[in-house]
């Protein structure tokens, strides 16, 4: 099981498209996908329309280790995520454990246990690929519970003052979780396999553009190819639907994700 997290400390920066489109190419590919929404903003759950009732678990609830009678009466999280785990609308192949808004609380606590249990949850999960959305931190125990599940992260960035500076700073975010990890004597074996450009504007490409495209690049971080700019992403976020309903506009897309998952899924 390969665990994917799509990180940027920027807000805008398409991390979450970046997730959700990863996540909609693993399953075209055959495999089974689970999507965790660990983003408080839960854009991720709007967008793939999952968004939790009043009596549903939501990641909150792992962490939180928060269970029922029904449920892990016990509150020991270890296996949740096959028992929360939703199918979602989109593809019968994808399922989610969606986020909500009283997330953000947890960043507060105090309590040392909470980081390990999004992993305890993930204890005999069957699925190909997970892909786990984080919130836009440099740390926190949010951002920590990524870290701990993760095998390979993937950067993602646009063409604006942000775009390097979300991808630097997850970047260190990341080297001060594995030097922390490596002081403990604990494993963080989490590959780097670069940096999703999001809405490439081929042509009349803005000069904020050319020079974030360049670093990146430069700096050995830019996968290519870059995904093109489409109104079909927008339109999509607002209808709550996957690319594919809006023919040309949403097939180059969807083959940009298929390129760079060549690249991604081991």
């Amino acid at each position: 099981m390969q665990t994917i997290m799509t990180s940027s400390i920027k807000g805008g920066e398409g991390k979450t498209s970046v997730a959700v489109g990863l996540a909609m190419t693993a399953c075209e590919l055959g495999m089974k996908v689970l999507f965790i929404d660990l983003d408080p903003s839960a854009d991720a759950t709007k967008w793939l329309d999952m968004e939790p009732g009043e009596d549903d678990f939501h990641v909150g609830d792992i962490l939180g280790a928060r269970g029922s009678q029904t449920k892990n009466p016990e509150k020991d999280p270890t296996g949740w995520a096959m028992q929360m785990a939703k199918v979602s609308g989109w593809h019968d192949s994808l399922y989610v454990i969606s986020s909500h808004e009283s997330l953000g609380a947890l960043e507060l606590s105090n309590d040392p246990t909470m980081e390990l249990r999004l992993k305890k949850s993930l204890v005999g999960s069957d699925f190909d690929v997970v892909i786990v959305d984080c919130p836009n931190r440099s740390g926190g125990p949010l951002l920590r519970s990524a870290l701990l599940v993760a095998d390979t992260i993937v950067y993602s960035a646009v063409g604006d003052d942000g775009g390097l500076e979300g991808v630097y700073g997850a970047q260190r975010a990341l080297n001060t979780f594995k030097e922390e990890q490596l002081i403990r004597g604990l494993p963080a074996e989490i590959e780097e396999v670069g940096t999703v450009f999001c809405g490439y504007q081929a042509t009349a490409t803005p000069r904020v553009t050319k020079l974030v495209v360049d670093e990146l690049r430069d700096a050995g971080l830019l996968l290519t190819p870059l995904v093109p700019a489409r109104t079909a992403v927008r339109e999509s976020r607002v209808s709550r639907r996957w690319v594919s309903n809006w023919g040309k506009s949403g097939e180059d897309v969807i083959n940009a994700y298929k390129e760079l998952g060549k690249k991604i899924f081991k």
